[in-house]
């Protein structure tokens, strides 16, 4: 049983929501006011988490990641980080990464293998916590608590040890999950990518006592909340994303039956569809032109048209690029994100993009 003192979480992700494709969505902070934003992230689908629905990081990426809402822990002293994983990898990975201006390590929960928890708190890396292996593709409960000047790690409910930490009120900016950071929101190291499956995030402005920490653990392994009430599976939205080309003209035929040769014009179409009711919020729909333009294949014209759609059915209304910009543009890295809003069976997402094929 909680006590009332310590109150219920700061945030609470469910990890839910999530689709089956590699869009951009929307992580419900199912109790505060710090949703995240996936980033090439996969879901296991409803029956794979440890309830319902989970994360799925085991790609061997640094594009794979979270962007959490910072207000969960930036201010922080006391806090406590509650989640299940499944995993089978044992190298060194991040978990959590929070920085700041000036200081990248403000935050990190660091597993230097599958036997060993290091906590980085402003800076310094703090003494190791050992505990048994957590890389045999089982769930584990896994907790760190942070009380004063002392940090305490847990697995399945037991305390493996405790350890003196920095008690410094925490300043966050940017909080991640599933990467380390090295420069504000990014420079992340393939070598420091978590590679597990993640469900039931928690975090708490306080430390729980031993005796909440075992609540926490046999309410969710009774696939209920935190705090025991029951769980009731969302059914998520069935995404699906596809991407075609259609030559429009050349210098040879013009419009009439053109072929993609050199000098040649071509459309690209992305959509994206949801075939549940269920509605998927806050869906970016992402491409990049990197290999045909590093490859010398192609030359980006522009032009491109977006339109989002109407989830209540009506005239689908154009989209704006994440810079702003009402017509799109890819980034220096050819890289576009278009922001599709909330996505449901009524009507797809859709952009085009215009390139001329250069000769090699």
């Amino acid at each position: 049983m909680l006590n009332a003192a310590h109150g219920a979480p700061q945030s609470s992700w469910f990890l839910d929501e999530i689709g089956t494709t590699s869009l951009s969505y929307i992580v419900d902070d199912d109790l505060g006011s710090n949703d995240g934003k996936t980033n090439f992230t996969f879901s296991t689908g409803n029956g794979g988490g440890k309830i319902c629905s989970a994360l799925d990081l085991t790609l061997s990426s640094t594009k794979d990641y979270v962007t959490l809402g910072e207000g969960a822990l930036d201010g922080a002293t006391d806090l406590t980080v509650s989640f299940w994983n499944k995993t089978q990898s044992s190298a060194g990975r991040s978990f959590l990464s929070g920085s700041r201006t000036g200081q990248m390590n403000e935050l990190i929960m660091w597993f230097t293998g599958s036997t060993r928890f290091n906590a980085y708190i402003g800076g310094p890396q703090g003494p190791s916590i050992y505990f048994p292996s957590i890389a045999d593709n089982k769930w584990h409960h896994l907790v760190w608590r942070r009380s004063g000047a002392e940090g305490c790690f847990f697995t399945d409910s037991v305390e493996r040890g405790c350890v003196k930490v920095s008690n410094k009120t925490l300043d966050i900016e940017s909080l991640i999950l599933g990467q380390e950071q090295d420069s504000l929101g990014g420079r992340f190291d393939i070598r420091q990518d978590w590679e597990g499956i993640v469900d039931e995030l928690l975090i708490f402005r306080s430390a729980l006592t031993n005796v909440e920490i075992e609540s926490v653990y046999k309410n969710q392994s009774l696939g209920n909340t935190w705090d025991g009430k029951p769980r009731v599976c969302a059914n998520m939205p069935d995404m699906s994303i596809k991407k075609v080309s259609q030559v429009t003209s050349d210098p040879v035929n013009g419009t009439v039956n053109p072929k993609r040769i050199p000098g040649a014009t071509v459309r690209y179409t992305v959509t994206a569809e949801n075939a549940n009711a269920n509605i998927a919020e806050g869906v970016d729909l992402k491409d990049s032109l990197n290999n045909e333009i590093s490859n010398g294949r192609v030359q980006w014209l522009g032009n491109i048209v977006a339109t989002s759609p109407n989830i209540n059915g009506g005239a689908a209304t154009p989209l704006t690029d994440a810079a702003g910009d009402d017509e799109g543009q890819f980034d220096s890295n050819n890289l576009i994100t278009v922001n599709c809003g909330d996505i449901s069976n009524v009507a797809p997402c859709v952009f085009s993009y215009d390139v001329i094929v250069k000769s090699q």
